[in-house]
């Protein structure tokens, strides 16, 4: 029987993984830049920043977006929370412990997602895209000259080669 777990509740775990997610990021408010509908002496366009809110008018609470100071990664994730990859891998194979590893895992793709979408690091993104996240390129083939030409030249190939 194996050592028991750090983590042995989804809250505990949960918790934790907070904890590791705020100490790499911070939440920046969205500030759009608005026209006023009048224009300076000079004739530009006045226009004044505001920051967005999720009300009418400037009503209700800002709106904010996650900024990065350190990439999330599953390898930092266990070092801040103590523990080894393999465990990580066994608190996804657990019953209770399954939902957090799903909804982190998740979360960090998206994050990764966002990154492609703009344009940063499209190599590496897809690298680990591919290789943890279960993602493929597809390559359609197209066929000009349909499926039935298509065969025809691979039975005179056959036919050439003795098959």
């Amino acid at each position: 029987m194996g050592r028991p777990k750090k983590y042995r509740t989804e809250q505990e775990l949960e918790k934790a993984v907070e904890r590791y997610f705020a100490s790499i990021s911070y939440q920046e408010p969205v500030v759009v830049t608005m026209a006023t509908g009048y224009t300076d002496p000079s004739g530009n366009a006045e226009t004044v920043r505001r920051m967005l809110t999720d009300g009418p008018e400037g009503t209700g609470c800002p709106v904010t977006v996650t900024k990065y100071i350190e990439e999330p990664s599953v390898a930092a994730l266990c070092l801040y929370l103590g523990i080894s990859k393999d465990t990580w891998a066994e608190y996804g194979k657990d019953e209770k412990l399954h939902p957090v590893t799903e909804r982190t895992k998740a979360r960090m793709e998206a994050h990764l997602v966002d990154q492609l979408a703009r344009g940063k690091h499209v190599q590496g993104v897809m690298f680990n895209l591919k290789n943890n996240y279960g993602w493929n390129e597809r390559v359609n083939v197209v066929q000009e000259n349909g499926i039935e030409q298509y065969l025809e030249q691979l039975e005179k190939q056959g036919e050439r080669h003795g098959y």
